[in-house]
């Protein structure tokens, strides 16, 4: 009985890619064509929907499958496209090399590229390349948009991340972060008394058993190097409202308050 792979892989934030049910479909149908039904036993490796394929590092599930490569053998791994591996060529030529090492062949159906043969282990190398170009392309499109945000003072993180004191609020049409009424006047407090003692375990104690908080010493520590307090954020001085001054920030970063 042959021993094949199958490796379908998903990233949440490309939603052009098929689904992981789809890749699985496509693979079975090619080794059925290939070996014939019932003439092969196909391993299922599809635990690492979500993440990225530019490391295989966090890709608990193609770990394993390369683990079981070598103790089952695996004579084949089938994926419906090269960049559901990897997108690394590196991370593509290590794993190749391992793959040759072991004596398994490794498949894309939906580009019909077969490491059997020359012509597809060279294919297979230039795709790893292009693959690579379009991470880093749409890696820098993502840094562009990211930055461009950040100019315009536009607000891109998630509510849970928002710095404390403000709220994520719409302001002539652009999502950005605002004063927040609730827990403004605490920031203010938590500042005041920072100033006065330097002391960030006095503070988180204060916020504590003031307001019912269960806060710590890092929480603290977060507001007082925040520049966002002075309305800067990653070179924007106008990022958002301040609730200080610039030279005020600069003298919370000093342990001895300038007199």
């Amino acid at each position: 009985m042959i021993h094949v792979g199958i490796y379908p892989r998903k990233s949440k934030k490309d939603e052009r890619s098929d689904s992981m049910e789809v890749q699985i479909s496509m693979c079975i149908d090619f080794l059925d064509r290939k070996y014939g039904k019932n003439n092969y036993f196909a391993h299922i490796y599809d635990g690492d929907y979500g993440i990225t394929a530019h490391s295989t590092k966090n890709r608990l599930d193609f770990q394993r499958m390369m683990r079981d490569m070598v103790s089952i053998p695996l004579s084949l791994i089938v994926i419906q496209r090269y960049d559901r591996i990897a997108r690394n060529t590196r991370d593509f030529c290590n794993i190749y090399h391992d793959m040759q090492q072991a004596n398994c062949d490794l498949v894309s159906v939906s580009q019909n590229i077969d490491t059997s043969t020359p012509y597809g282990r060279k294919f297979m190398y230039d795709q790893a390349s292009m693959a690579e170009m379009e991470w880093e392309l749409n890696s820098e499109r993502r840094k562009d948009a990211y930055n461009y945000c950040v100019k315009i003072g536009k607000y891109v993180g998630s509510n849970s991340s928002v710095p404390f004191g403000y709220k994520p609020g719409i302001v002539d049409g652009i999502r950005r972060l605002v004063k927040n009424p609730d827990t403004g006047p605490i920031l203010m407090e938590i500042i005041d008394l920072y100033e006065k003692y330097r002391n960030y375990s006095k503070c988180a104690k204060y916020v504590n058993d003031m307001y019912g908080y269960a806060k710590d010493v890092n929480f603290i520590k977060k507001i007082i190097k925040n520049t966002v307090y002075y309305g800067s954020f990653k070179g924007n001085d106008n990022y958002c409202e301040p609730y200080i001054s610039f030279e005020k920030w600069q003298n919370l970063q000093r342990k001895v308050p300038v007199v």
